[in-house]
C-alpha cells in the first residue's frame, strides 16, 4: 500500500472518530422515582422550596416558610429518608442553617443565629462539622452560599466572602448601591478565570446583572452592571459558557427569558411574555424573541429552571419535561414530567388556601436528576448518555 492510501485511510478514520465524538447522543433514563412521598398535611407549611442535597443516606430539601411568631422567613432543610419526611435538619442546635452546598468530596453549610453566624465544612465520610470563617461584626439575616470546583462565596447583606483558589477566605464591603442596583441574596456564578456574576430578582421592582472582578494588586473587587433586567438563575457550562435565566410571574403576566453573556454583551436568546387577559377581546404588544425556534415548544409553559449536566444545558419547562440543548441549539427532550400542575387546597387549620402544585426547580448531582414540585413532592431519575 503507498503512502497517499495510507494517509487517506488514516485521515478517513479521524473524521469518522470526530464526527463520533462530537454527534449529539441520546438521554437513557430510568422510570421516574418518587422519593418525597408521604407528607400530611399537618407537615406542610407555605413557603418557598429549594435545591435537593444528598446527604450520606437522606435528601435534604431546603424549605423556607413565614414563621410567625418571629415576624420573619425562617429556613428550614426537612430531611427525607426511604421516601419519608424524616425530621428537620440540625448540623448544630444553637444555629438555623441558611444554606448547605456540596462541591465534590465536602459539605458547606452557613449557619446563623442573632448573636453568632459563620460557615462549616464537613468532609463526606466524616461526622464533625467544622468552623472555618466566622462572619465576625456582621449582623446580616440574609446569606447566599455558592461552592462549586473548589471556589467558594458567600454573600450576606453587607459583604462577600471569597475563596476562589482553596487558600483563605477575604471579605470585602458590598457598595452601596440602591434600590434594583443592589446585590441581596443574589444567584451567584464563577467562571474558569475567577469572574464573577451576581444575578438579582426583586419582583415588581426590578433586579440586575453584575459582573465583578478581583483585582489583586488593588485588593478590590470591580463591579460592572451588564443589565437591568430581573435575574432568577446564573449558571456556567464546563465549556465557560455563561447563561442567565429569567423566569418570573407577577399579576397576570408571566415572562420567561434565557440570556447568553459574551465579555459585557447580553445575547437574548428567548424572551417571552404570557399575558391572562382580562377581557376576552383584550390585545397585547408581542416584544417575544425566539432565535432558535423555541417557542413551538415552550408554548405559553415557563423555562422553570436551568442546570448543566457535563457540557449540556438542561431546562426544566413547566408542564412538558426535561430538555436539552443539543450541538445545532435545538431543543430536544430528555423526559416527560411525572404529571402536569394542578390546583390543590391546603387545610391549614382554620384557614385552607388553594394553589398550585407547580414543579419549581430542577437538581443534578453526579447522574441523578430530580424534579421538585412547590407540594412538596420529588421525583428522581438515573440519566446517562447513549
Amino acid at each position: 500500500m503507498n503512502v497517499k492510501k495510507q494517509l487517506l485511510i488514516i485521515l478517513l478514520i479521524c473524521v469518522a472518530i470526530i464526527s463520533a465524538y462530537s454527534e449529539d447522543k441520546s438521554f437513557i433514563t430510568d422510570d421516574w422515582k418518587e422519593e418525597l412521598n408521604e407528607l400530611e398535611e399537618k407537615d406542610m407549611f407555605y413557603g418557598n422550596i429549594g435545591p435537593v442535597i444528598r446527604y450520606d443516606n437522606q435528601l435534604l430539601v431546603q424549605y423556607e416558610s413565614y414563621y410567625y411568631q418571629e415576624r420573619r422567613y425562617k429556613t428550614y432543610y426537612l430531611s427525607v429518608e426511604y421516601g419519608i419526611f424524616w425530621d428537620i435538619f440540625v448540623i448544630d442546635p444553637k444555629y438555623e442553617i441558611k444554606s448547605i452546598k456540596k462541591d465534590n468530596d465536602k459539605y458547606y453549610a452557613v449557619l446563623w443565629n442573632d448573636i453568632d453566624s459563620y460557615l462549616a465544612e464537613k468532609s463526606i465520610g466524616q461526622d464533625k462539622w467544622e468552623r472555618i470563617l466566622t462572619f465576625a461584626n456582621d449582623n446580616s439575616k440574609g446569606f447566599t452560599l455558592y461552592a462549586e470546583k473548589g471556589k467558594v462565596c458567600v454573600v450576606s447583606e453587607s459583604k462577600i466572602y471569597l475563596n476562589l483558589d482553596n487558600t483563605e477566605f477575604k471579605a470585602f464591603d458590598i457598595p452601596t448601591f440602591s434600590g434594583s442596583d443592589r446585590i441581596q441574596e443574589p444567584s451567584i456564578g464563577i467562571s474558569k478565570n475567577n469572574t464573577i456574576y451576581f444575578g438579582n430578582n426583586f419582583g415588581e421592582w426590578g433586579g440586575n446583572l453584575y459582573k465583578v472582578v478581583y483585582d489583586s494588586e488593588k485588593e478590590i473587587l470591580e463591579y460592572t452592571k451588564l443589565m437591568d433586567q430581573n435575574i432568577d438563575k446564573v449558571v456556567i457550562t464546563r465549556a465557560d459558557d455563561i447563561y442567565c435565566l429569567l423566569s418570573s410571574a407577577h399579576g397576570l403576566s408571566a415572562t420567561t427569558a434565557l440570556y447568553k453573556i459574551d465579555g459585557k454583551e447580553v445575547n437574548t436568546l428567548f424572551y417571552k411574555t404570557t399575558y391572562a387577559p382580562i377581557r376576552p377581546n383584550m390585545t397585547f404588544p408581542d416584544d417575544s424573541v425566539d432565535v432558535y425556534g423555541w417557542k413551538d415548544i415552550i408554548g405559553s409553559n415557563m423555562i422553570r429552571d436551568v442546570v448543566t449536566f457535563e457540557d449540556k444545558l438542561l431546562f426544566l419547562i413547566s408542564n412538558i419535561g426535561v430538555y436539552y440543548i443539543d450541538s445545532d441549539n435545538k431543543l430536544e427532550k430528555i423526559k416527560d414530567l411525572p404529571f402536569f400542575e394542578e390546583k390543590y387546597t391546603i387545610n391549614n387549620g382554620d384557614s385552607p388556601y388553594n394553589t398550585m402544585n407547580s414543579v419549581k426547580q430542577l437538581s443534578i448531582e453526579d447522574n441523578t436528576i430530580s424534579v421538585i414540585y412547590r407540594l412538596p413532592l420529588i421525583f428522581s431519575t438515573e440519566v446517562s448518555f447513549e
